[in-house]
């Protein structure tokens, strides 16, 4: 029978004594609805990106797509460009063999990514959703604004007063290798970079395009042309995509506020050996200035122009001390391409002190920093975890400021540009390498600091970088797993209790050949009592430099055990040996799923067993497929059900209240019977069942509930694109519930 929506809206307040029961009804269309990350990661207003496919970029469909014209002409398009640096037709040619048809594949997918610019005040998360529609759009979405990740700090003299850090690393024993090259050029990307400072202006990147005199006498770098024809004018000294406001680009990075970036400038590169101030790891690396935020401002909107930006004028180092938890798929189709041309890009791993993937750094292709002290603790709030490759010491390490003095700084903020200096002591040393052998270069010859931080062994990364290993130690490999491969007995992507699981990794060595064959070793780490590994170690033959392998031959396998906690993510660390290499790298996977998905005609979700529709484990999107109408990307990323009698007595697994991590769900429902689809059920085609209780909230807050929890599709009944969701709730406490909502 069909639910009775008169009785929903009769019924705004219902008394519920003991053991009585009600049912609540919920409508699903397909309404577009924002999402709460649209609320919680900051977004450019009135900007979006778009990356046409294959086909729309062909048609031009920007101005032949009459669907795309009206979406256009909607929200007011002013303004339309390309990701890619116009003066940059191809890399390629530089190159030989397979790598210049990498750079080409990359340079043809950014080609294809553009930022629309609207006057509008539309939401950008419902512009992009719009255009993801359109069969032209392979994607759409929000420019996301980053953050600078750390600020300056009152130095204590008796600490500040020497570089400690530098010692740490042992950065005297590098430069007895190299000092650098004023040829490796190393791209800032900030807040702002103060390159008139007496301790970092010889050492800052002269554009040869922009200096000099041009055919009529006049100096190229104030002349107001474009000499090099890189669409910047008069960018001698790197480039300012941000302007005082935002909005303006000029050539100037400097600032009179801020002073983030020229902290970040001086750990990466300060002038060494010039009888003034401090010294640096970069020693003589030239530093590409490129200023990314308005004057003063912590909303950073081009950091991903000025990748582009950089690794088109040749910077083999980038350092990102900045970032969110917003993933982009532009952002890292723009990264491989910088990669891909000869670019390490080197990022902080943030400071929120957890392991959640902190991006650009978490990107595939970008060196994952944390951070120490000069003695290898790892400090607080540094970033750690699986997505973490290196750390470094950065707490309270003297650098320069904007006063053309010197001050301290700290945090991952300045881990990464201390990082960033190695690597171009590396690329100086091994100007052969590709991008990512100089990131593995830098990881395999970090010094294991696990002794100093039990509570997280193996979660440092290879441990704490070492300057005098990465450009003195001899060839070693470097192998890591590129992707991994879950095969289930019955083949439908579910891994349920009973099953035994046969996982397959794809490895590639970066770096020398292995001295032998390569034992792997297959360890749970996280929710380890939701599996028991049957096959957990193998041997493959001998892996050559820049060969990729696998595991297919002789599989690890584990059995999933009966839940002891549903949708577990179980967190597997595989061990890697060969002679005296040793390694490891980390892979994971959902067991035990409570959720199913149903669909009535386009309209498809997911429904969770613990009263959420969508994904539950946002950013990462894994537990399900969300909620989807036709062909569009997923339109509702996670909602939750609540429950209440006042402002004291609220339940629910919605994210955000009474937390300043944005990330965190309430957590207050226990599943008590994960999601079962019957068909057909109570006269609908089909149904998701589940059952769960309020026993994960705190005492204060419970309400004591029972809660039934059926999604309908009605399609045989000639309903199309609905789903109806019932809640039926049972008092389990000992008082009566008053005003339930």
């Amino acid at each position: 029978m069909y639910p009775d929506f008169a009785y929903f809206k009769q019924n705004n307040e219902i008394v519920m004594n003991r053991a009585s029961i009600h049912h609540f009804f919920f409508l699903l269309f397909f309404l577009l609805p924002l999402t709460l990350a649209s609320q919680e990661i900051p977004v450019w207003e009135g900007k979006v990106i778009v990356k046409l496919t294959p086909a729309g970029a062909a048609c031009d469909a920007f101005a032949n797509d009459a669907l795309l014209r009206e979406i256009a002409a909607s929200v007011g398009v002013v303004n339309l460009r390309s990701m890619l640096s116009p003066s940059v037709e191809t890399q390629a040619h530089a190159m030989a063999g397979a790598k210049a048809a990498e750079v080409t594949f990359w340079e043809n997918e950014v080609r294809r990514i553009f930022i629309v610019s609207y006057s509008s005040d539309e939401s950008p998360w419902l512009v992009a959703k719009r255009l993801a529609a359109n069969p032209n759009v392979e994607y759409a979405e929000p420019l996301m604004l980053q953050k600078p990740l750390g600020d300056q700090i009152t130095p204590n003299d008796s600490l500040f007063s020497q570089q400690t850090f530098l010692k740490t690393i042992m950065a005297e024993a590098a430069w007895d290798v190299t000092e650098g090259s004023e040829n490796t050029v190393i791209a800032v990307a900030d807040t702002d970079i103060k390159w008139d400072h007496p301790d970092l202006e010889a050492n800052i990147w002269n554009n040869p395009g922009e200096v000099g005199t041009d055919a009529q006498g006049k100096d190229k770098r104030t002349n107001g042309m474009d000499d090099d024809g890189d669409g910047k004018v008069d960018d001698w000294h790197g480039w300012d995509f941000a302007g005082a406001d935002n909005v303006t680009p000029d050539n100037d990075t400097r600032s009179t506020t801020g002073g983030h970036g020229t902290s970040v400038s001086g750990l990466v590169a300060a002038v060494t050996n010039n009888g003034i101030g401090i010294s640096s790891i970069g020693n003589k690396c030239k530093i590409l200035p490129i200023k990314i935020g308005a004057d003063g401002g912590a909303n950073l909107a081009y950091g991903y122009d000025a990748i582009e930006y950089a690794s088109a004028r040749g910077a083999k180092v980038f350092n990102a001390s900045w970032g969110g938890f917003g993933y982009s798929q532009a952002a890292e189709d723009i990264i491989n391409l910088a990669t891909s041309r000869g670019m390490i890009i080197i990022g902080g791993g943030g400071n929120h002190g957890g392991t959640t993937p902190f991006y650009p750094a978490a990107y595939r292709n970008v060196l994952d920093v944390g951070v120490t002290d000069a003695n290898d603790n790892i400090q607080g709030l540094s970033g750690y975890g699986p997505s973490v490759d290196v750390m470094s010491p950065g707490q309270g390490a003297l650098t320069i400021n904007l006063s053309d003095g010197y001050s301290g700084f700290g945090a991952t903020s300045a881990a990464a540009p201390i990082t960033s200096g190695l690597a171009g002591l590396v690329v100086t040393k091994f100007p052969s390498f590709s991008a990512e052998q100089i990131r593995e270069r830098i990881r395999v010859t970090a010094d294991n600091i696990d002794a100093k931080n039990p509570a997280k062994v193996k979660f440092a990364g290879k441990g704490r970088i070492n300057a005098f290993r990465a450009v003195a130690d001899p060839p070693t490999p470097s192998l890591r797993i590129v992707s991994s491969e879950f095969h289930d007995p019955n083949n439908d992507k579910r891994l349920d209790a009973g099953e035994e699981i046969a996982v397959v990794v794809n490895l590639k060595n970066y770096l020398s050949t292995t001295q032998g064959d390569v034992t792997l070793t297959l360890v749970p780490v996280q929710n380890a009592a939701s599996v028991h590994v049957t096959n957990a170690s193998l041997t493959i033959p001998m892996v050559g430099d820049g060969a990729t392998v696998n595991n297919s031959a002789t599989p690890f396998s584990f059995t999933v055990l009966p839940a002891p906690t549903f949708d577990a993510i179980v967190l597997f660390r595989v061990d890697i040996s060969s002679g005296t290499y040793e390694d490891f790298d980390f892979i994971s996977v959902a067991v035990n799923p409570s959720y199913k998905d149903i669909a009535s005609n386009q309209l498809s979700m997911t429904v969770q067993a613990n009263g959420m529709f969508g994904f539950k484990d946002y950013p990462d999107n894994t537990l399900g497929n969300g909620m989807h109408f036709s062909t569009t990307d997923a339109q509702l990323f996670l909602s939750s059900v609540m429950f209440g009698t006042d402002e004291n007595h609220i339940v629910d697994n919605a994210r955000g209240r009474g937390s300043q991590d944005f990330l965190a769900r309430q957590n207050d429902f226990q599943i008590i019977e994960p999601v079962s689809i019957l068909e057909p059920y109570g006269g609908a085609r089909a149904a998701a069942i589940s059952r769960f209780t309020d026993a994960e909230a705190d005492s204060a807050r419970r309400l004591f509930i029972d809660v039934k929890h059926e999604v309908f599709d009605f399609s045989n009944q000639g309903i199309r694109d609905v789903l109806v969701s019932r809640f039926t709730v049972t008092n389990t406490g000992t008082a009566p519930l008053i005003g339930l909502r």
